[in-house]
C-alpha cells in the first residue's frame, strides 16, 4: 500500500495526497511498543519503526505546522498548558497521558462514536469500526480534553 510507505519511510514523494489523507483519517489510535509504534487503523494494525512522537511530528507536518508551533499557539490563544489535544486538518488526537511519556496513547477523536465511563479511573472508547479501547483515566480527564477540542474547533471555524 503506497500510503503506508509514506508514513513508514517519512517520504513525501512516495504517495499521492489522497492516499495519505485516507491513511491518517483512518487512524483510530496509536501507541509506543517494543517495535516502535503500533498504529490501529479502521482496516488494519500497522507497526511503524519509529516512536509515536515521530508519527505526531509527521501528522503535524502534513497539516503544515509543527508540534512546537501548535503548542505555542494553543498556549497563547487558549492558555492551555498541559495535556493538550492535537487538532489538525483531518485528525483530532486525544492525548492520553503526558505527550512525552512512552506509555501515552493517542486517540483519533474523529473516529470515536461513544465514550463510556467504566468506573472512576477507566474509560471505554468505542470506534466506528466496532473496536473498543479501555483507558486508565477518569472521565473528568477525558471531558476536559473534549472541552479543549471543542474550543479549538470553534475557534478554527
Amino acid at each position: 500500500m503506497s500510503f503506508n510507505v509514506f508514513v513508514l519511510n517519512n517520504d513525501l514523494n512516495k504517495t499521492s495526497k489522497l492516499n495519505l489523507i485516507n491513511f491518517y483519517q483512518s487512524i483510530e489510535y496509536f501507541y509506543n511498543n517494543n517495535d516502535g509504534t503500533k498504529i490501529i487503523t479502521i482496516n488494519e494494525d500497522l507497526t511503524y519503526k519509529y516512536s509515536a512522537m515521530n508519527l505526531v511530528y509527521i501528522l503535524c507536518n502534513i497539516s503544515l505546522t509543527s508540534l512546537n508551533s501548535y503548542n505555542k499557539s494553543i498556549r497563547k490563544i487558549f492558555n492551555f498548558k498541559y495535556n493538550n489535544p492535537i487538532v489538525l486538518n483531518k485528525i483530532t488526537l486525544l492525548v492520553i497521558g503526558n505527550i512525552n511519556n512512552y506509555d501515552t496513547v493517542f486517540i483519533n477523536y474523529n473516529n470515536v462514536y461513544e465514550i463510556k465511563s467504566i468506573n472512576e479511573d477507566k474509560v471505554l472508547f468505542k470506534f466506528y469500526s466496532n473496536r473498543e479501547l479501555i483507558i486508565n483515566k477518569g472521565h473528568d480527564y477525558i471531558d476536559k480534553q473534549i472541552d479543549k477540542i471543542t474550543n479549538v474547533k470553534r475557534y478554527l471555524k
